[in-house]
């Protein structure tokens, strides 16, 4: 008589067992289909980032303009959306002040965008502050805003 009920109890036990793993994957796939990837793993590939009208924007001018180069704060969300290479924006030194910052950045890129106009997609808030502002590239290229909402911003890059 004990076999059988440690037998049931301990089928019982590893059910029990399995439940919290199950349910929390049944959330996270929920979630994921709901909006994209759910954990903090891979926020630049999510439906904020899709459906933004940033993104959208930028469709619509690569379809126009194919030959043209993209730089972007968010290398990956934009390599996500049109599956193309980004081109990477100049490093800044934060320590150093705006004027500072001009001077090393006109010396450690010369002409940038050297030739390889585009867009430029800035997306907001910025997390990487080692990459060049919008602000600070426009002392240093010619930049003409295309698109802007509070999410995002669309310049046009060429070469001064």
């Amino acid at each position: 008589m004990t076999k059988p009920f440690l037998r049931y109890a301990g089928a019982a036990l590893f059910v029990f067992w399995l439940v919290y793993p199950l349910m929390s994957l049944q959330e996270y796939l929920r979630l994921s289909l709901a909006n994209g990837e759910a954990s903090a793993y891979n926020i630049q590939n999510t439906r904020a980032y899709r459906e933004s009208k940033v993104i959208a924007m930028g469709r619509d001018l690569m379809a126009s303009d194919p030959g043209a180069m993209m730089y972007s704060n968010y290398a990956n969300a934009i390599w996500f959306a049109y599956r193309q290479p980004v081109n990477m924006l100049p490093a800044r030194d934060i320590e150093l002040s705006f004027s500072e910052r001009i001077d090393s950045m006109e010396k450690r890129y010369p002409g940038w965008p050297n030739g390889r106009d585009g867009y430029l997609i800035w997306f907001k808030p910025n997390q990487y502050h080692h990459i060049a502002q919008p602000r600070e590239l426009e002392m240093i290229a010619d930049l003409e805003l295309i698109y802007e909402d509070k999410k995002g911003a669309i310049y046009r890059v060429t070469t001064r």
